[in-house]
């Protein structure tokens, strides 16, 4: 348990800076913004409770809203991500459940259920972060616009990660 604490933790703290130093630069055509660090709470176990899960996406969020300087954005959306997860996770239910040992993975679950999943995480949480980063409706579909270029590009990113961090087991 502690070895499996201290990995995830690793984890978040590589998907931080990698969101810092890489895609917070990345801006595609001032429409779209991969945010790859909700891939950690995207990726918690589904054993955790689900104050553990507020807790830890709060936490993620306002490390990355630190080393942004986004006044507490990302911490809002995380947490609200973190807040929703559990009802995410039971409209999404694969057929026999969830294994609590396990995490939420493209290569035991499935691309169906996967994409199912996070495209739903990703847009809440894009959907609340540029609305509140914005803090305005004046520009009602560029944001709309913003919010699904990034959740499209956030969404091919988490793909290509679970595929590369989850690969298929041969039998």
């Amino acid at each position: 348990m502690g070895n499996s604490i201290f990995t995830y933790g690793l984890r978040a703290l590589l998907l931080i800076l990698i969101q810092v130093l890489v895609f917070n630069q990345l801006v595609v055509h001032e429409a779209a913004t991969p945010f790859v660090y909700i891939i950690a709470v995207i990726g918690l176990p589904f054993a955790i409770t689900h104050v553990q899960t507020i807790f830890v996406a709060f936490i993620i969020g306002f490390v990355l809203d630190l080393f942004s300087g986004t006044g507490g954005v990302h911490a809002a959306a995380s947490t609200f991500l973190g807040f929703l997860r559990p009802s995410i996770l039971n409209v999404v239910n694969p057929p026999g459940g969830y294994d609590d040992t396990d995490s939420p993975n493209i290569a035991r679950y499935g691309l169906s259920w996967f994409l199912s999943y996070i495209s739903i995480m990703i847009f809440v949480h894009h959907l609340i972060l540029i609305f509140l980063d914005r803090l305005s409706f004046e520009y009602f579909w560029s944001t709309l616009g913003r919010i699904l270029g990034s959740s499209l590009t956030t969404l091919v990113f988490v793909v290509l990660y679970g595929y590369f961090f989850y690969p298929r087991k041969k039998n």
